[in-house]
């Protein structure tokens, strides 16, 4: 067989391809080297609590795995870099009842300090303080309580510049009162150096710390909520010296409006010496809004405060995690309702001074997206983990990826591929430009949660053949448009030439591409006429010199070139199809519709939301069953939609995705 390269004159019959839509192409600038879930047993739960990653790239997970007993037990395991364990550790408390891990850190030598809550004999909960070693030998335990038969449990914990390790949580007293308790204790030898307490009074109701801070010079910030009878809960935040003496102590509520308001979340900025508060708050629409506010460390002025609300939608905005830059520029995530996309991923950036600079919104999938954790890498981009929910996979782990001024860079998520349920990102972490490690829970095969931890390296180039866009088959002299959809699913601007070889006979053309990152391109090779009957390879490929994923360089199709019946008993069946390319898609403002549907000279599009309700309708007149028209989209709020055609022997439903 000899296909012809036609690059003018005459043209004979063309061969469109069956709804060759462009789709919106996952972006998928991450990559795992590799990934590891911990399961303390069939059939049985095991929760996440925290993530570390030390300067050595070695990875330090904690939480509470369950035992055959049905109860949990403090969980600390090491890693290598490569995801080799290096040692694994459990705590299970003196009474053989449930213990759980609240946070973890490491010092510079590798020794682990881990906190949370352990059951005593009388079945009542004790704050618990743990010491391992860098080979994972157990130091020292430390409970503590302030009551008999009381619940304690400590919150979070930081390593201070005098080799010392102080621990926030809550005590009961005698008459269940609930109060912040901040302890100091040796790193070293673990005894307490000293405690402190914090009670509102005269209520003595429910003081609850959540987050601690330590700046660089030992002094502590402790924030959290705490009850008054006049205001109900407020952001309570205290700053302690180094010896433990409270220097001061500030009140944040929500005012005027009375209503549960709380302190999540805290920060020391070295650069502008204040600390950043954030967390969320009661406001007159009856819901919460994201809170963030920053003091001056030294004496607790108040420099500003800033709210987030959606709206119109007036409804919950609830914050779980702030970072900062290294010029002093805030950011929180959390999630946020929208009366259209239901929960949002949604983020928010303020400068040092306390100026909105951007926002971003996520929706995956219209349903219930999470924010968890934010951080900022050593380039000042930031990062936020999640969980996207989507009408196939349920719940997915996800990271968005934004540059320093807000722009979207890319969104990977994860899903169980043997179970397609639940799958939470709870921690993320930075390490070097390249690597980033990501830990939650994922449901497995018996519908109950394990521990995950992954890393992911970003892929600095990689250009794909997503598509190839050839029929399946076509007569003895049509004229082929062979098409490839080409993406840049790495992080680093590139360009490359893109070929298109048809084979048996000469043909060979090629294409050169600029793309950005998470770019792609609809590239049209010269056009084919196929002259012998027969079966025609045709193969696109992509030649990128630095290319770190050479298995999504080459795409092969094959077309079966059929024979032209001149009998009298028969005739060529009529082609019915609809045909149609839409170009580009996603789609800006206007794209471009090619379609062929002979013999009908007419047939009306019709464009349905996601919920099914009609939004647009195009009648079409054709001429010889071909037409060329613009599709003006610029109207209509972004998302996803459905195009259909009026007739029912017309099989079209093709997706179109509109992007402002």
């Amino acid at each position: 067989m000899h296909p012809k390269n036609l690059r003018g004159g005459k043209m004979t019959r063309p061969v469109m391809f069956l709804i060759t839509l462009l789709p919106a192409l996952a972006v998928a600038q991450l990559d795992t080297l590799w990934l590891r879930t911990i399961d303390g047993g069939p059939g049985l739960e095991d929760v996440f609590s925290d993530m570390v990653v030390d300067d050595s790239g070695f990875v330090y997970i904690t939480g509470a795995t369950a035992t055959a007993s049905l109860t949990t037990d403090i969980f600390v395991r090491k890693y290598r870099p490569d995801g080799t364990v290096v040692w694994t550790a459990t705590y299970n408390g003196r009474a053989n009842q449930d213990d759980s891990a609240s946070a973890l850190v490491v010092d510079s030598l590798g020794n682990v300090f881990v906190c949370g809550w352990t059951m005593d004999t009388l079945m009542d909960m004790d704050m618990i303080t743990i010491k391992y070693s860098p080979t994972g030998q157990l130091l020292w335990a430390k409970r503590w309580f302030r009551a008999v038969n009381r619940d304690d449990a400590a919150h979070a914990l930081a390593l201070d510049q005098q080799g010392r390790v102080i621990v926030t949580g809550y005590c009961s007293d005698a008459s269940y009162n609930i109060d912040y308790c901040t302890i100091c204790y040796n790193a070293q030898t673990g005894d307490t150096v000293w405690v402190r307490y914090y009670n509102r009074t005269p209520e003595n109701d429910e003081d609850i710390p959540y987050a601690l801070c330590i700046d660089d010079s030992s002094n502590i910030y402790v924030t959290g909520t705490s009850y008054d009878d006049g205001t109900d809960y407020d952001i309570t935040t205290i700053r302690y010296r180094p010896n433990g003496t409270q220097t001061w102590l500030r009140r944040k509520n929500n005012w005027p409006w009375v209503g549960d308001d709380y302190g999540l979340k805290i920060a020391f900025d070295p650069t502008t010496r204040s600390v950043l508060v954030a967390g969320t708050v009661w406001d007159d629409n009856q819901d919460y809004n994201y809170f963030t506010m920053k003091y001056r460390a030294t004496n607790g002025d108040s420099l500003w405060y800033r709210t987030y609300n959606r709206y119109p939608a007036n409804n919950e905005d609830l914050l779980t995690a702030l970072a900062l830059d290294p010029a002093g520029n805030v950011f929180v995530t959390g999630t946020s309702f929208d009366d259209v996309t239901d929960y949002d991923i949604a983020t928010v950036s303020y400068t040092a001074s306390g100026m909105p600079r951007w926002t971003q919104r996520y929706d995956a999938d219209g349903f219930e997206d999470t924010g968890a954790e934010i951080t900022v890498d050593s380039l000042s981009q930031i990062f936020v983990l999640g969980t996207g929910e989507s009408r196939i996979n349920r719940m997915d782990m996800t990271i968005l990826k934004y540059d320093n001024a807000g722009n979207p860079l890319y969104v990977w998520s994860w899903d169980n591929p043997a179970v397609h349920r639940e799958d939470w990102g709870y921690r993320i972490a930075v390490h070097s430009p390249k690597y980033i490690f990501a830990a939650g829970t994922t449901t497995d095969d018996t519908a109950n949660q394990d521990l995950l931890l992954m890393k992911l390296y970003e892929v600095l180039h990689d250009f794909a053949v997503r598509t190839l866009l050839t029929p399946e088959s076509l007569y003895i002299s049509d004229t082929l448009f062979p098409m490839a959809v080409i993406s840049n699913l790495a992080i680093n601007p590139d360009s490359c030439r893109a070929y298109l070889k048809i084979e048996p006979g000469p043909y060979l053309d090629s294409s050169w591409l600029v793309l950005t990152p998470g770019a792609f391109d609809t590239v049209q090779f010269a056009l084919l006429l196929a002259d012998t009957t027969g079966v025609i390879t045709v193969t696109c490929w992509v030649n990128l010199a630095a290319d770190e994923r050479r298995f999504n360089d080459t795409l092969i199709r094959t077309v079966i070139v059929w024979q032209e019946t001149t009998g009298l008993a028969e005739n060529r069946p009529a082609d019915t199809r609809l045909v149609v390319t839409i170009t580009p898609n996603p789609i800006r403002t206007q794209a471009q519709i090619n379609f062929s549907l002979p013999p009908e000279p007419a047939v009306t599009l019709r464009l349905f939301d996601r919920t099914g309700a009609l939004v647009q309708q195009f009648p079409i007149q054709t001429v010889n069953g071909r037409t060329r028209f613009r599709l003006d989209l610029k109207n209509l709020p972004a998302g996803v939609y459905f195009l259909k055609a009026d007739r029912v022997d017309v099989p079209l439903n093709a997706k179109v995705v509109i992007q402002h």
